[in-house]
Protein backbone atom coordinates (compact mmCIF):
# COMPACT_ATOMS: atom_id res chain seq x y z
CA UNK A 1 0.00 0.00 0.00
CA UNK A 2 1.24 3.49 -0.75
CA UNK A 3 2.83 5.47 2.08
CA UNK A 4 0.71 7.81 4.17
CA UNK A 5 1.02 11.42 2.96
CA UNK A 6 -0.64 14.67 3.96
CA UNK A 7 -1.76 17.69 2.01
CA UNK A 8 -2.33 21.12 3.58
CA UNK A 9 -5.83 22.42 4.21
CA UNK A 10 -4.84 25.88 5.42
CA UNK A 11 -4.17 27.97 2.30
CA UNK A 12 -2.59 27.14 -1.07
CA UNK A 13 0.37 28.31 -3.12
CA UNK A 14 -0.91 30.13 -6.23
CA UNK A 15 2.52 30.43 -7.94
CA UNK A 16 6.19 30.80 -7.03
CA UNK A 17 6.06 34.62 -6.87
CA UNK A 18 2.88 35.14 -4.92
CA UNK A 19 2.37 35.26 -1.20
CA UNK A 20 0.74 32.25 0.44
CA UNK A 21 -3.01 32.55 0.91
CA UNK A 22 -2.97 32.28 4.71
CA UNK A 23 -5.25 33.56 7.42
CA UNK A 24 -4.56 37.19 8.54
CA UNK A 25 -3.04 35.96 11.79
CA UNK A 26 -0.80 33.46 10.03
CA UNK A 27 1.32 35.73 7.74
CA UNK A 28 5.05 34.98 7.65
CA UNK A 29 7.36 37.75 8.90
CA UNK A 30 11.05 38.34 8.19
CA UNK A 31 13.97 40.26 9.70
CA UNK A 32 17.11 41.76 7.97
CA UNK A 33 19.97 39.35 8.35
CA UNK A 34 22.69 40.67 6.02
CA UNK A 35 22.93 43.26 3.30
CA UNK A 36 20.01 42.87 0.87
CA UNK A 37 18.85 39.67 2.65
CA UNK A 38 16.02 38.85 5.00
CA UNK A 39 15.79 36.00 7.43
CA UNK A 40 12.54 34.21 8.40
CA UNK A 41 11.35 34.98 11.93
CA UNK A 42 11.32 31.76 13.95
CA UNK A 43 10.83 30.80 17.55
CA UNK A 44 13.12 27.96 18.64
CA UNK A 45 10.77 25.24 19.88
CA UNK A 46 11.61 21.73 21.03
CA UNK A 47 9.21 18.86 21.46
CA UNK A 48 9.17 16.12 24.07
CA UNK A 49 7.22 12.88 24.15
CA UNK A 50 4.12 13.53 26.26
CA UNK A 51 1.83 10.60 25.39
CA UNK A 52 2.93 7.21 24.06
CA UNK A 53 0.72 4.93 21.96
CA UNK A 54 -2.60 6.78 22.14
CA UNK A 55 -5.31 4.71 20.38
CA UNK A 56 -7.62 6.13 17.70
CA UNK A 57 -11.33 5.59 18.42
CA UNK A 58 -14.38 4.97 16.21
CA UNK A 59 -15.58 8.04 14.30
CA UNK A 60 -12.13 9.27 13.16
CA UNK A 61 -11.43 10.04 9.50
CA UNK A 62 -8.62 11.49 7.35
CA UNK A 63 -8.67 14.83 9.24
CA UNK A 64 -10.62 14.27 12.47
CA UNK A 65 -9.27 12.24 15.41
CA UNK A 66 -11.56 10.83 18.11
CA UNK A 67 -10.01 10.21 21.55
CA UNK A 68 -12.05 10.39 24.76
CA UNK A 69 -10.75 13.02 27.28
CA UNK A 70 -7.56 13.58 25.24
CA UNK A 71 -6.41 16.71 27.12
CA UNK A 72 -4.30 17.91 24.13
CA UNK A 73 -3.84 21.48 22.89
CA UNK A 74 -3.52 23.23 19.57
CA UNK A 75 0.04 23.01 18.24
CA UNK A 76 0.83 19.56 19.65
CA UNK A 77 2.54 17.27 17.11
CA UNK A 78 1.22 13.76 16.43
CA UNK A 79 3.40 10.92 15.22
CA UNK A 80 0.82 8.67 13.52
CA UNK A 81 1.99 5.06 13.45
CA UNK A 82 -1.16 3.63 11.84
CA UNK A 83 -0.90 0.14 13.31
CA UNK A 84 -4.36 -0.97 12.10
CA UNK A 85 -3.59 0.28 8.54
CA UNK A 86 -0.24 -1.18 7.41
CA UNK A 87 1.13 2.10 5.97
CA UNK A 88 4.01 4.43 6.78
CA UNK A 89 4.28 6.87 9.68
CA UNK A 90 3.53 10.57 9.34
CA UNK A 91 3.75 13.68 11.55
CA UNK A 92 0.76 16.03 11.80
CA UNK A 93 -0.05 19.07 13.97
CA UNK A 94 -3.24 19.56 15.96
CA UNK A 95 -4.93 22.54 14.29
CA UNK A 96 -8.20 22.82 16.20
CA UNK A 97 -9.67 21.36 19.39
CA UNK A 98 -13.28 20.40 18.60
CA UNK A 99 -14.20 19.25 22.11
CA UNK A 100 -12.80 17.23 24.99
CA UNK A 101 -13.08 14.03 22.93
CA UNK A 102 -11.98 15.09 19.41
CA UNK A 103 -9.62 17.40 17.52
CA UNK A 104 -8.79 18.36 13.94
CA UNK A 105 -5.42 17.95 12.18
CA UNK A 106 -3.68 20.64 10.13
CA UNK A 107 -3.64 18.36 7.08
CA UNK A 108 -5.73 15.75 5.30
CA UNK A 109 -4.24 12.24 5.43
CA UNK A 110 -4.06 10.04 2.36
CA UNK A 111 -5.71 7.22 4.35
CA UNK A 112 -8.67 7.30 6.73
CA UNK A 113 -7.84 6.59 10.37
CA UNK A 114 -9.65 3.59 11.83
CA UNK A 115 -10.17 2.43 15.41
CA UNK A 116 -6.99 0.77 16.64
CA UNK A 117 -4.48 3.03 14.87
CA UNK A 118 -1.99 4.48 17.36
CA UNK A 119 0.00 7.71 17.65
CA UNK A 120 2.51 9.41 19.96
CA UNK A 121 1.93 13.02 21.06
CA UNK A 122 4.83 15.49 21.37
CA UNK A 123 4.28 18.67 23.38
CA UNK A 124 6.13 21.88 22.41
CA UNK A 125 8.52 23.74 24.70
CA UNK A 126 10.47 26.95 23.95
CA UNK A 127 14.21 26.38 23.86
CA UNK A 128 16.05 28.55 26.41
CA UNK A 129 19.51 30.07 26.12
CA UNK A 130 21.90 31.81 28.54
CA UNK A 131 22.94 35.45 28.26
CA UNK A 132 25.91 34.24 26.23
CA UNK A 133 23.65 32.45 23.73
CA UNK A 134 24.40 28.93 24.96
CA UNK A 135 21.48 26.56 25.27
CA UNK A 136 20.42 25.92 28.85
CA UNK A 137 20.66 22.19 29.61
CA UNK A 138 18.73 20.37 32.33
CA UNK A 139 21.32 18.36 34.20
CA UNK A 140 18.63 16.38 35.99
CA UNK A 141 17.10 15.07 32.81
CA UNK A 142 14.80 12.09 32.59
CA UNK A 143 15.14 9.21 35.08
CA UNK A 144 17.66 6.55 34.07
CA UNK A 145 15.89 3.52 32.65
CA UNK A 146 16.72 0.24 31.01
CA UNK A 147 14.87 -2.42 29.04
CA UNK A 148 13.94 -5.41 31.20
CA UNK A 149 12.57 -8.44 29.32
CA UNK A 150 11.26 -6.22 26.53
CA UNK A 151 9.70 -3.55 28.79
CA UNK A 152 11.14 -0.19 29.83
CA UNK A 153 12.05 -0.08 33.54
CA UNK A 154 13.17 3.01 35.46
CA UNK A 155 16.03 2.72 37.97
CA UNK A 156 14.58 3.02 41.51
CA UNK A 157 16.30 3.34 44.91
CA UNK A 158 13.89 2.91 47.83
CA UNK A 159 15.40 2.88 51.37
CA UNK A 160 11.97 2.62 53.01
CA UNK A 161 10.71 -0.40 51.04
CA UNK A 162 13.78 -2.30 49.71
CA UNK A 163 11.52 -4.60 47.67
CA UNK A 164 10.78 -1.61 45.40
CA UNK A 165 14.45 -1.21 44.43
CA UNK A 166 15.19 -1.60 40.72
CA UNK A 167 18.98 -1.14 40.39
CA UNK A 168 20.72 -0.71 37.08
CA UNK A 169 21.92 -4.21 36.13
CA UNK A 170 25.68 -4.58 35.67
CA UNK A 171 27.19 -7.51 33.83
CA UNK A 172 30.75 -8.05 32.67
CA UNK A 173 30.99 -9.71 29.28
CA UNK A 174 33.98 -11.26 27.62
CA UNK A 175 35.15 -10.66 24.07
CA UNK A 176 33.05 -13.66 22.97
CA UNK A 177 29.90 -12.13 24.46
CA UNK A 178 29.56 -14.56 27.38
CA UNK A 179 29.27 -13.60 31.04
CA UNK A 180 32.44 -13.54 33.19
CA UNK A 181 32.33 -14.95 36.73
CA UNK A 182 34.47 -13.02 39.28
CA UNK A 183 35.86 -14.66 42.43
CA UNK A 184 38.08 -13.47 45.26
CA UNK A 185 41.29 -14.15 43.28
CA UNK A 186 40.04 -12.04 40.39
CA UNK A 187 39.47 -9.15 42.84
CA UNK A 188 42.89 -9.76 44.55
CA UNK A 189 41.25 -10.29 47.94
CA UNK A 190 43.46 -11.89 50.62
CA UNK A 191 42.33 -12.92 54.14
CA UNK A 192 45.05 -13.67 56.71
CA UNK A 193 44.66 -15.21 60.17
CA UNK A 194 48.32 -14.61 61.13
CA UNK A 195 50.34 -11.74 62.46
CA UNK A 196 49.46 -8.88 64.72
CA UNK A 197 46.87 -7.47 62.31
CA UNK A 198 45.23 -10.65 61.03
CA UNK A 199 41.90 -10.58 59.22
CA UNK A 200 38.86 -11.97 60.95
CA UNK A 201 35.60 -13.36 59.53
CA UNK A 202 32.64 -14.05 61.76
CA UNK A 203 29.99 -16.62 60.90
CA UNK A 204 26.54 -15.40 61.93
CA UNK A 205 22.87 -15.33 60.94
CA UNK A 206 22.50 -11.57 61.46
CA UNK A 207 21.76 -11.90 65.17
CA UNK A 208 23.74 -14.79 66.64
CA UNK A 209 27.37 -15.67 65.94
CA UNK A 210 29.14 -19.01 65.90
CA UNK A 211 31.40 -19.46 68.98
CA UNK A 212 34.71 -21.31 69.20
CA UNK A 213 36.06 -22.84 72.43
CA UNK A 214 39.61 -22.60 73.75
CA UNK A 215 40.54 -25.78 71.93
CA UNK A 216 39.60 -24.26 68.58
CA UNK A 217 36.42 -26.33 68.23
CA UNK A 218 33.13 -24.81 67.03
CA UNK A 219 30.35 -25.19 69.54
CA UNK A 220 27.42 -26.82 67.75
CA UNK A 221 23.89 -27.20 69.17
CA UNK A 222 21.64 -29.42 67.06
CA UNK A 223 18.26 -30.22 68.66
CA UNK A 224 17.35 -32.88 66.08
CA UNK A 225 20.69 -34.69 66.50
CA UNK A 226 20.31 -34.64 70.29
CA UNK A 227 16.80 -36.13 70.02
CA UNK A 228 18.07 -38.94 67.75
CA UNK A 229 20.98 -39.71 70.09
CA UNK A 230 18.68 -39.84 73.10
CA UNK A 231 16.40 -42.30 71.32
CA UNK A 232 19.41 -44.49 70.37
CA UNK A 233 20.64 -44.50 73.96
CA UNK A 234 17.20 -45.57 75.23
CA UNK A 235 17.05 -48.43 72.71
CA UNK A 236 20.49 -49.73 73.77
CA UNK A 237 19.44 -49.69 77.38
CA UNK A 238 16.38 -51.86 76.61
CA UNK A 239 18.50 -54.39 74.75
CA UNK A 240 21.01 -54.72 77.59
CA UNK A 241 18.30 -55.05 80.28
CA UNK A 242 16.25 -57.63 78.23
CA UNK A 243 13.05 -55.67 78.85
CA UNK A 244 11.80 -56.50 75.33
CA UNK A 245 11.74 -59.55 73.07
CA UNK A 246 15.15 -60.30 71.55
CA UNK A 247 15.53 -61.70 68.00
CA UNK A 248 16.89 -65.31 68.02
CA UNK A 249 18.12 -67.12 64.90
CA UNK A 250 18.18 -70.95 64.53
CA UNK A 251 19.64 -70.81 61.04
CA UNK A 252 22.87 -72.55 62.16
CA UNK A 253 21.29 -75.29 64.36
CA UNK A 254 21.55 -78.92 62.96
CA UNK A 255 18.31 -80.84 62.33
CA UNK A 256 17.72 -84.09 64.26
CA UNK A 257 17.66 -87.39 62.34
CA UNK A 258 14.55 -87.81 60.14
CA UNK A 259 13.34 -84.23 60.71
CA UNK A 260 11.04 -82.70 58.14
CA UNK A 261 12.54 -80.17 55.78
CA UNK A 262 11.01 -76.99 54.35
CA UNK A 263 11.17 -78.46 50.85
CA UNK A 264 9.07 -81.51 51.72
CA UNK A 265 6.62 -79.38 53.69
CA UNK A 266 6.04 -77.15 50.67
CA UNK A 267 5.26 -80.20 48.51
CA UNK A 268 2.80 -81.58 51.09
CA UNK A 269 1.09 -78.19 51.48
CA UNK A 270 0.63 -77.92 47.72
CA UNK A 271 -0.90 -81.41 47.43
CA UNK A 272 -3.20 -80.86 50.40
CA UNK A 273 -4.42 -77.62 48.77
CA UNK A 274 -5.24 -79.44 45.51
CA UNK A 275 -7.05 -82.20 47.46
CA UNK A 276 -9.17 -79.65 49.37
CA UNK A 277 -10.20 -77.92 46.15
CA UNK A 278 -11.19 -81.21 44.54
CA UNK A 279 -13.18 -82.36 47.59
CA UNK A 280 -15.00 -79.00 47.74
CA UNK A 281 -16.09 -79.40 44.11
CA UNK A 282 -17.38 -82.89 44.74
CA UNK A 283 -19.26 -82.00 47.92
CA UNK A 284 -20.67 -78.66 46.65
CA UNK A 285 -21.55 -80.11 43.18
CA UNK A 286 -19.86 -77.13 41.51
CA UNK A 287 -18.80 -79.39 38.65
CA UNK A 288 -20.51 -82.04 36.57
CA UNK A 289 -20.53 -85.45 38.31
CA UNK A 290 -20.20 -88.54 36.13
CA UNK A 291 -23.39 -90.68 36.43
CA UNK A 292 -24.16 -93.71 34.24
CA UNK A 293 -27.63 -95.24 33.80
CA UNK A 294 -26.63 -97.45 30.91
CA UNK A 295 -27.34 -100.58 32.93
CA UNK A 296 -30.67 -99.40 34.43
CA UNK A 297 -33.70 -101.38 33.07
CA UNK A 298 -36.63 -99.35 31.57
CA UNK A 299 -39.97 -99.57 33.41
CA UNK A 300 -42.78 -101.47 31.75
CA UNK A 301 -44.37 -99.43 28.86
CA UNK A 302 -41.62 -96.73 28.80
CA UNK A 303 -41.17 -94.63 25.67
CA UNK A 304 -38.30 -95.50 23.42
CA UNK A 305 -36.13 -93.26 21.26
CA UNK A 306 -37.49 -94.85 18.08
CA UNK A 307 -41.12 -94.11 19.01
CA UNK A 308 -40.21 -90.53 19.99
CA UNK A 309 -38.64 -89.86 16.57
CA UNK A 310 -41.79 -91.13 14.83
CA UNK A 311 -43.99 -88.95 17.05
CA UNK A 312 -41.84 -85.84 16.44
CA UNK A 313 -42.07 -86.34 12.67
CA UNK A 314 -45.86 -86.74 12.76
CA UNK A 315 -46.30 -83.64 14.94
CA UNK A 316 -44.13 -81.60 12.52
CA UNK A 317 -46.28 -82.60 9.55
CA UNK A 318 -49.46 -81.76 11.47
CA UNK A 319 -48.10 -78.33 12.46
CA UNK A 320 -47.13 -77.51 8.88
CA UNK A 321 -50.59 -78.50 7.61
CA UNK A 322 -52.38 -76.44 10.27
CA UNK A 323 -50.24 -73.37 9.49
CA UNK A 324 -51.10 -73.67 5.79
CA UNK A 325 -54.83 -73.89 6.53
CA UNK A 326 -54.77 -71.04 9.04
CA UNK A 327 -52.81 -68.68 6.75
CA UNK A 328 -54.92 -69.61 3.66
CA UNK A 329 -51.73 -69.78 1.63
CA UNK A 330 -53.24 -72.63 -0.44
CA UNK A 331 -56.64 -73.24 -2.02
CA UNK A 332 -59.17 -74.74 0.45
CA UNK A 333 -61.74 -77.25 -0.81
CA UNK A 334 -65.27 -75.80 -0.33
CA UNK A 335 -68.53 -77.44 -1.50
CA UNK A 336 -71.77 -75.46 -2.02
CA UNK A 337 -73.89 -78.35 -3.22
CA UNK A 338 -75.78 -78.60 0.03
CA UNK A 339 -76.00 -74.85 0.77
CA UNK A 340 -79.54 -73.34 0.54
CA UNK A 341 -79.99 -70.29 -1.77
CA UNK A 342 -80.73 -66.98 0.00
CA UNK A 343 -84.14 -65.36 -0.39
CA UNK A 344 -84.59 -63.76 -3.85
CA UNK A 345 -81.53 -65.43 -5.36
CA UNK A 346 -81.52 -65.91 -9.16
CA UNK A 347 -82.34 -69.45 -10.33
CA UNK A 348 -81.45 -71.29 -13.51
CA UNK A 349 -85.16 -71.32 -14.49
CA UNK A 350 -85.45 -67.53 -14.29
CA UNK A 351 -82.20 -67.10 -16.26
CA UNK A 352 -83.62 -69.25 -19.06
CA UNK A 353 -86.77 -67.09 -19.19
CA UNK A 354 -84.67 -63.89 -19.35
CA UNK A 355 -82.55 -65.22 -22.20
CA UNK A 356 -85.69 -66.04 -24.23
CA UNK A 357 -87.05 -62.50 -23.82
CA UNK A 358 -83.69 -60.94 -24.85
CA UNK A 359 -83.69 -63.08 -28.02
CA UNK A 360 -87.16 -61.69 -28.87
CA UNK A 361 -85.99 -58.06 -28.45
CA UNK A 362 -82.88 -58.61 -30.57
CA UNK A 363 -84.98 -60.15 -33.37
CA UNK A 364 -87.08 -57.00 -33.55
CA UNK A 365 -84.01 -54.65 -33.95
CA UNK A 366 -83.19 -53.39 -37.50
CA UNK A 367 -80.19 -54.91 -39.22
CA UNK A 368 -78.45 -51.50 -39.32
CA UNK A 369 -78.65 -48.78 -36.73
CA UNK A 370 -77.97 -46.08 -39.37
CA UNK A 371 -75.64 -43.10 -39.32
CA UNK A 372 -74.13 -41.86 -36.12
CA UNK A 373 -76.39 -38.79 -35.75
CA UNK A 374 -79.51 -37.99 -33.78
CA UNK A 375 -81.80 -38.24 -36.84
CA UNK A 376 -80.73 -41.72 -37.88
CA UNK A 377 -79.75 -43.15 -34.47
CA UNK A 378 -81.66 -45.79 -32.70
CA UNK A 379 -83.91 -44.00 -30.16
CA UNK A 380 -83.03 -44.66 -26.54
CA UNK A 381 -85.02 -43.16 -23.69
CA UNK A 382 -83.05 -42.58 -20.48
CA UNK A 383 -84.48 -42.05 -17.06
CA UNK A 384 -84.02 -38.64 -15.48
CA UNK A 385 -81.28 -39.87 -13.15
CA UNK A 386 -79.25 -41.23 -16.11
CA UNK A 387 -79.04 -38.07 -18.24
CA UNK A 388 -75.41 -37.50 -19.33
CA UNK A 389 -74.13 -33.93 -18.77
CA UNK A 390 -70.82 -32.36 -19.92
CA UNK A 391 -68.01 -32.18 -17.32
CA UNK A 392 -67.54 -28.71 -15.74
CA UNK A 393 -64.18 -27.81 -14.10
CA UNK A 394 -63.61 -24.93 -11.69
CA UNK A 395 -60.46 -22.90 -11.04
CA UNK A 396 -58.91 -24.33 -7.82
CA UNK A 397 -55.60 -22.44 -7.81
CA UNK A 398 -53.32 -20.09 -9.74
CA UNK A 399 -49.63 -19.21 -9.76
CA UNK A 400 -48.37 -17.67 -6.49
CA UNK A 401 -47.75 -14.53 -8.58
CA UNK A 402 -50.82 -14.85 -10.86
CA UNK A 403 -49.04 -13.16 -13.79
CA UNK A 404 -45.30 -13.97 -14.04
CA UNK A 405 -43.31 -11.19 -15.74
CA UNK A 406 -40.20 -12.86 -17.16
CA UNK A 407 -38.38 -9.52 -17.37
CA UNK A 408 -38.58 -9.36 -13.56
CA UNK A 409 -38.31 -13.09 -12.76
CA UNK A 410 -36.34 -14.72 -15.60
CA UNK A 411 -37.49 -18.20 -16.59
CA UNK A 412 -34.26 -20.29 -16.47
CA UNK A 413 -32.96 -22.26 -19.43
CA UNK A 414 -32.67 -26.05 -19.65
CA UNK A 415 -29.27 -26.14 -17.93
CA UNK A 416 -30.42 -24.20 -14.84
CA UNK A 417 -32.72 -24.99 -11.91
CA UNK A 418 -36.43 -24.31 -12.61
CA UNK A 419 -38.23 -21.20 -11.28
CA UNK A 420 -40.73 -22.02 -8.48
CA UNK A 421 -44.20 -20.57 -9.29
CA UNK A 422 -46.46 -22.53 -6.86
CA UNK A 423 -45.29 -23.33 -3.34
CA UNK A 424 -48.10 -25.85 -2.66
CA UNK A 425 -51.06 -26.63 -4.96
CA UNK A 426 -54.34 -25.83 -3.15
CA UNK A 427 -56.39 -28.79 -4.52
CA UNK A 428 -56.25 -31.78 -6.88
CA UNK A 429 -56.02 -30.59 -10.48
CA UNK A 430 -57.57 -32.32 -13.53
CA UNK A 431 -56.54 -29.78 -16.20
CA UNK A 432 -54.57 -26.54 -16.65
CA UNK A 433 -55.52 -23.42 -18.62
CA UNK A 434 -52.34 -21.69 -19.92
CA UNK A 435 -52.18 -18.10 -21.25
CA UNK A 436 -48.79 -16.74 -22.36
CA UNK A 437 -46.98 -14.60 -24.93
CA UNK A 438 -43.54 -16.13 -24.34
CA UNK A 439 -43.28 -17.94 -27.68
CA UNK A 440 -41.07 -20.65 -26.15
CA UNK A 441 -41.37 -24.29 -25.14
CA UNK A 442 -41.89 -24.13 -21.37
CA UNK A 443 -41.91 -27.24 -19.17
CA UNK A 444 -43.92 -27.69 -15.94
CA UNK A 445 -41.95 -29.50 -13.15
CA UNK A 446 -42.76 -30.79 -9.64
CA UNK A 447 -40.73 -30.11 -6.48
CA UNK A 448 -38.12 -32.77 -7.38
CA UNK A 449 -37.56 -31.13 -10.81
CA UNK A 450 -39.38 -33.99 -12.58
CA UNK A 451 -41.10 -32.90 -15.82
CA UNK A 452 -44.93 -33.10 -15.56
CA UNK A 453 -45.84 -31.74 -19.03
CA UNK A 454 -44.86 -29.20 -21.69
CA UNK A 455 -47.18 -26.19 -21.52
CA UNK A 456 -49.22 -25.28 -24.64
CA UNK A 457 -48.53 -21.86 -26.18
CA UNK A 458 -51.08 -19.20 -26.93
CA UNK A 459 -52.18 -15.76 -25.85
CA UNK A 460 -55.90 -16.76 -25.95
CA UNK A 461 -55.28 -19.72 -23.67
CA UNK A 462 -55.27 -23.49 -24.10
CA UNK A 463 -56.65 -26.19 -21.78
CA UNK A 464 -54.51 -29.29 -21.23
CA UNK A 465 -55.85 -32.24 -19.23
CA UNK A 466 -53.30 -33.33 -16.62
CA UNK A 467 -53.66 -34.78 -13.13
CA UNK A 468 -51.64 -33.03 -10.41
CA UNK A 469 -52.18 -33.92 -6.71
CA UNK A 470 -52.95 -31.32 -4.06
CA UNK A 471 -49.89 -29.95 -2.19
CA UNK A 472 -47.53 -30.35 -5.17
CA UNK A 473 -44.76 -27.76 -5.53
CA UNK A 474 -44.63 -26.51 -9.16
CA UNK A 475 -41.79 -24.96 -11.18
CA UNK A 476 -41.27 -23.83 -14.80
CA UNK A 477 -38.19 -23.84 -17.04
CA UNK A 478 -37.42 -23.17 -20.73
CA UNK A 479 -36.90 -26.46 -22.58
CA UNK A 480 -34.14 -24.68 -24.52
CA UNK A 481 -30.81 -23.55 -23.07
CA UNK A 482 -31.46 -19.78 -23.08
CA UNK A 483 -33.21 -17.95 -20.22
CA UNK A 484 -36.55 -16.25 -21.02
CA UNK A 485 -36.54 -12.55 -20.06
CA UNK A 486 -39.33 -11.20 -22.30
CA UNK A 487 -43.07 -11.99 -22.03
CA UNK A 488 -45.65 -13.08 -19.49
CA UNK A 489 -47.36 -16.31 -18.43
CA UNK A 490 -50.45 -17.16 -16.32
CA UNK A 491 -51.90 -20.59 -15.45
CA UNK A 492 -55.36 -21.50 -14.10
CA UNK A 493 -55.43 -24.87 -12.34
CA UNK A 494 -58.82 -26.59 -12.89
CA UNK A 495 -60.41 -29.29 -10.77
Amino acid sequence: MAGLTARPTRGKLEDSTKEKDLRPTEYVTAQPSTSNRLGLDTIPISYYLGTLNAVVEIGSDDNLVKLTAHGFRRGYVLRLKITANPIEEVFATIHKIIDADSFELSCILSQTLVAGDTFDVYEPRITRASDSGSLVADVNGEPVSFTFNGSEQAVIKDDVTPANNRPLPVEILGFEGGSISINADDLNIRLSAFGATFDSIRIADGTNTLTVDAGGQALVKDAESKTALDALLLELEKKSDLTETQPVSLAALPLPGGASTAVNQSTVITRLGDLIVELQKKSDLTETQPVSIAALPLPSGSSTAANQATLISALGNLLSELQTKADLSETQPVSLTALPLPTGAATAVNQTTTNAKLDTVIAKLPSSLGAKDSANSFPVVLSTDQVITSRKLDVVDQLDTPLVDSSVSNIPGALSSPLKVVDSLAADTKAIHVIDDLGEFVGLYDGSDTLICILPQGFTGTILEVNIPSGTELKIRNMKNADISIGHIAINFLG
